[in-house]
């Protein structure tokens, strides 16, 4: 009889772990989520302004006007817009990019017009990151690097997340990036740096999945204990050149699994550390 109540005992003691567990993991989860969609926001307007411009370049004769572009959310695409600081009506050309991103389903727009609400004030978000970049000491750049500046619409503020990425070697990097906040007046009115420290993984271009070996990374515990939304951001940038199937976070309290053909990342916790006797 004893040792009937100690296996329910034992039985019922799992049970809840397990129960507890599986609400740890849900709750984990809930909070990835956020960060899922904020990265991959991230990510389509950086990759959809990236494509349109290796479109545009060859098709527009006149380089020495451009400026730069500005993309965003229009419909179910991404509107990628070219304009020019010296015109009436700066706008030289906008793009649409499906959510498909293949070249050949982009759609271009040349007639000159002057910049949408929506457009200004993206560049002059931009603008503002720059600036404050420049004017502090606060945002170093590692030799062979440059900053990436990524601008959103926000409902009451605008973000610029910043991402760090080498200029010629083949490598990812994470870490070393920003978000900064603008009202409506562009005056900054939040700066966070989401990793302190810098990572760089190499790959060989033309290894293709023999790259999978060196896909993964150590977060020391200064960086955090979550992946952030420029951590994805990162990731399905880079797809296309590492080859990567998968890539793992290993922070100090979790292990984060990314899954390039699921899109889904997938968080467990490490559990407490064992102690010696």
């Amino acid at each position: 009889m004893r040792n009937t109540f100690m296996k329910s005992g034992i039985l019922l003691l799992s049970m809840a772990m397990g129960a507890m567990i599986c609400r740890g993991q849900d709750l984990l989860q809930s909070e990835l989520k956020p960060v899922l969609e904020e990265g991959k926001k991230i990510f389509q307007v950086e990759m959809a302004g990236r494509i349109a411009e290796k479109w545009f370049k060859p098709k527009y004769n006149g380089q020495d006007k451009l400026s730069g572009w500005v993309a965003y959310p229009d419909g179910d695409g991404m509107r990628v817009t070219f304009y020019t600081s010296r015109d009436k009506n700066p706008v030289l050309a906008s793009v649409m990019v499906n959510k498909s991103m293949e070249d050949s389903t982009l759609q271009g727009e040349w007639n000159a017009r002057a910049l949408l609400p929506v457009e200004d004030e993206l560049i002059q978000a931009r603008k503002a990151a720059v600036k404050v970049c420049e004017d502090s000491a606060a945002f170093p750049l590692p030799e062979g690097t440059r900053f990436v500046f990524i601008p959103l619409k926000g409902d009451a503020e605008d973000m610029v997340y910043i991402l760090t990425e080498p200029v010629s070697r083949h490598e990812v990097v994470f870490g070393n990036d920003f978000m900064l906040r603008f009202d409506s007046k562009k005056n900054l009115s939040a700066k966070m740096p989401l990793h302190k420290n810098m990572s760089s993984i190499p790959f060989d271009p033309d290894a293709g999945n023999a790259n999978n070996s060196n896909s993964s990374h150590t977060m020391i515990p200064a960086a955090g204990d979550l992946v952030t939304s420029t951590d994805i951001a990162v990731l399905l940038l880079n797809q296309s050149q590492t080859h990567w199937s998968h890539h793992s976070f290993i922070s100090e309290n979790y292990i984060f699994f990314w899954n390039y053909q699921s899109g889904q990342m997938m968080a467990i916790a490490k559990g407490a550390p064992k102690t010696e006797k």
